[in-house]
């Protein structure tokens, strides 16, 4: 099968059942009605307008282009109070995996009560007692009361390399919110979320140490308290983390820690530093910042760090957290990460970071920037071309990264008028094989896709 050798590129050939979606199945549910534990739920290029459930299966849904190009929308639920994009509610565990998509357009399910209709939770993704493993996904512009992206519930899900931003919560948690789980966050990006409190994440009642671990909070606002997290009788872990330019509308923007709550800071660089935590609980611990990270927008995010930044190198110095070594200059960190080989703090440090560059950016619409279409052939023997549509006239500047953040190709087309154009990423030689990054730049946007080179 041609999506076959894409999976086995990344993860090696799985031991059950690989379902194409749309070539065997016409959408992902009636795929995951034909699963049986062990098998791969494997999904073409395309938007898919529909609200998942896993059904307690151990099966693993992922994309063959990534969240830029695979797009799950929730916008139209059969039933409103099960409108999350993604449910995980009959107990899955650790190998229900979810990998490479872009959530969007969920409002939430209905959480149980018994005093009447609960909270709408969890837009893009309900976690019921359950603890499914999230990884190398985009949620965003999803909406609920509790949790404007996630919502966990008496689960421990693991979430890796993903990106919850411009997500809003009306009540608690605009990006996350926990109750009475202990979850991992790790190498991922909460940005730009708002709600009542707990703008970038909500926690309530750990049933044990949630850890937050190389990640980024920034831009989350909040009308009451806590721009960045809001914590109340919860123990939580944040190492390696930057947490800067939250907001709220009084008092300290960073932490609010309420009734019991114990936070442990160790190697973060957080913005004002002990004065943005407001409550008695919080462990102040070894290496900490408060310095600028400098911040720069880059091929993944707008949250790579400057080579100047504080932040590189600057984490958990534990061989444990180390940054992935660069093959090709022993002694130096693998793209993204930066420097030698000591921890960097905020995403893109330690040893999940390499995860990362399955997420692309897409910072434009088609009607407000450039359309990148799809790499064809992808995966490709090294020659390749993509299609790129300009709702108006504009200079393109493209640019081919390898995933040590070497630029291998890049081109200037001048003035280019509006409509499809096809670029080659041909540099007069076979590129050798491996993931590569195409960046398109037009009109001030920014748009990118992997490449995969076999």
């Amino acid at each position: 099968m041609r999506y076959l050798l894409v999976l086995a590129a990344y993860a090696g050939l799985c031991a059950g059942s690989v379902l194409e979606v749309p070539g065997e199945y016409a959408t992902i549910q009636s795929a995951i009605f034909a699963a049986v534990g062990g098998d791969t739920v494997l999904v073409a290029p395309g938007i898919y307008v529909e609200n998942i459930y896993y059904l307690g299966k151990a099966i693993t849904i992922t994309s063959v282009g990534g969240p830029a190009v695979t797009l799950i929308d929730g916008s139209e639920p059969v039933n409103p109070d099960f409108a999350s994009v993604v449910r995980f509610l009959l107990g899955e565990g650790p190998d229900s995996v979810l990998d490479g998509f872009t959530l969007t357009g969920g409002t939430g399910t209905r959480k149980p009560s018994p005093s009447g209709p609960g909270q709408l939770c969890g837009g893009a993704a309900y976690c019921w007692y359950a603890s499914p493993t999230v990884t190398n996904c985009v949620m965003t512009e999803n909406s609920a009361d509790w949790g404007g992206a996630i919502y966990c519930q008496c689960s421990s899900a693991a979430i890796a390399n993903c990106r919850i931003e411009d997500n809003q919560g009306s009540s608690s948690g605009g990006g996350v919110y926990f109750g009475y789980s202990s979850c991992a966050i790790s190498n991922s990006i909460i940005a730009r979320n708002s709600s009542v409190s707990g703008g970038g994440l909500f926690e309530s009642y750990s049933s044990d140490t949630t850890f937050v671990t190389n990640c980024v909070l920034a831009g989350n606002s909040v009308s009451s308290s806590g721009g960045g997290f809001y914590l109340t009788a919860a123990l939580t872990g944040f190492r390696n983390t930057i947490l800067w330019d939250n907001s709220a509308p009084t008092g300290p923007s960073g932490f609010i820690l309420f009734s019991t709550t114990s936070a442990f800071l160790d190697y973060c660089d957080v913005e004002d530093g002990p004065s943005s935590i407001v409550g008695d609980g919080v462990v102040w611990g070894e290496g900490n910042l408060e310095m600028d990270p400098l911040f720069f927008p880059g091929p993944l995010s707008d949250y790579h760090l400057s080579p100047l930044s504080p932040c590189v190198d600057a984490g958990d110095p534990d061989p444990e957290y180390s940054d992935p070594e660069d093959p090709e200059d022993p002694g130096h960190a693998l793209w993204p990460s930066l420097g030698g080989l000591r921890n960097d703090m905020g995403a893109y440090g330690g040893g999940g970071s390499g995860g990362f560059t399955a997420v692309e950016s897409s910072h434009a619409s088609v009607s407000s920037g450039p359309s990148l279409g799809l790499v064809r052939p992808n995966p490709s023997s090294g020659q390749a071309v993509v299609e790129i549509s300009l709702p108006e006239s504009a200079e393109v500047a493209l640019s081919l990264f390898s995933l040590d953040g070497r630029v291998v190709h890049s081109a200037r087309d001048g003035w280019t008028p509006a409509g499809t154009h096809t670029f080659s990423l041909g540099t007069g030689a076979k590129l050798r094989p491996g993931v590569y990054l195409v960046v398109v730049e037009a009109s001030g946007c920014r748009v990118s896709r992997r490449f995969v080179v076999l």
